[in-house]
């Protein structure tokens, strides 16, 4: 009886340890893939949710994405970053706020993200579905969101989607609508000048 429980117990971790596995490599895959490119344009759908609550949002919006540089356009909002200092424009109050560029798992950067997920995360495969695979990460340490859902595309190793959960019934949901790759991006979409905007108020938090 000892002799089968220890062999089930075991049967389970080598099981357990070869899903864990095969999560790190597609998602290695992925981000290999996903750093090849020279730029990234997404088109995604943006949803917060909250089913205690009765919260489900949704909104457009459009990612640039170019090496560590971004730019994310969605609800009235800009935030634009060239790696070193990130801007907040919220053009309704004709308003920009000044930060350090946000930690990969604070903002939408796929890029990013994906390059470092291996640092801060433990990965496992939650669900396959076809060529779609859904893998659940958790921090290793304490974190904004306890946990993430990365949804791929295993054969075409790309990202469909993201979805963050805070801990307090949130979820946050990036759906990927196109993947757009290696189109011309000049690096000035990736700074913001408030001299383009007179009268704005620059508020700056560094």
């Amino acid at each position: 009886m000892k002799n089968t429980l220890f062999i089930l117990l075991l049967m389970l971790s080598v099981s357990a340890y070869a899903q864990d596995k095969k999560a790190i490599t597609l998602l290695n895959e992925v981000s290999e893939k996903t750093q090849s490119f020279d730029n990234i344009k997404i088109r995604f759908e943006y949803k917060m949710l909250n089913k205690s609550q009765g919260i489900n949002e949704s909104l457009d919006g459009w990612l640039l994405s170019k090496g560590d540089k971004y730019k994310l356009d969605v609800a009235g909002q800009q935030i634009i970053s060239d790696g070193k200092t990130m801007w907040t424009f919220m053009e309704s109050v004709n308003e920009v706020q000044i930060n350090e560029p946000m930690n990969d798992e604070e903002g939408f950067n796929p890029r990013n993200f994906l390059k470092s997920w291996a640092d801060k995360f433990k990965a496992k495969i939650l669900s396959e579905s076809g060529n779609e695979v859904v893998l659940e990460l958790l921090p290793k340490e304490a974190a904004a969101f306890n946990k993430v859902h990365v949804k791929v595309d295993k054969n075409k190793k790309q990202l469909l989607a993201i979805t963050m959960f805070d801990g307090t019934g949130n979820e946050f949901v990036y759906a990927i609508k196109d993947f757009i790759t290696n189109e011309s991006i000049p690096d000035s979409s990736f700074r913001f000048n408030p001299a383009d905007h007179p009268g704005i108020e620059v508020i700056d938090l560094r």
